[in-house]
């Protein structure tokens, strides 16, 4: 599983300020200091691979790591989650099973 991650970089064209976001696309972003929307300069892809420490990591994790989210849980079904590695979302049984899995191989 792979997890998509980027550092967008903008300078405003209205304002002239400079910020920097980082999302799991590269999308247009609102100027802090005028409001007017603006696309990224440039775009650092920060993507890798998850690891199944990864999982283990989040697994094990005490709050705020694991968080309840009333979105994803109308969507999928699932009332809460784990961030790994801070940037995506699974749900809770599902990094489980993942650390479960890689403690077993150890």
């Amino acid at each position: 599983m792979a997890v998509e991650w980027y550092l967008n970089q903008y300078e405003c064209e209205r304002c002239g300020y400079y910020w920097e976001d980082e999302w799991s696309c590269t999308c247009d972003d609102r100027c802090p200091e005028c409001n007017l929307t603006n696309s990224p300069q440039e775009s650092v892809d920060l993507s890798r691979e998850l690891t199944a420490e990864d999982f283990v990591i989040a697994a094990a994790s005490v709050e705020p790591t694991i968080k309840r989210f009333e979105g994803p849980s109308k969507i999928s079904g699932a009332e809460d989650g784990v961030w790994v590695t801070g940037k995506i979302w699974v749900p809770r049984k599902t990094a489980e099973r993942q650390a479960q899995r890689e403690l077993e191989r150890r």
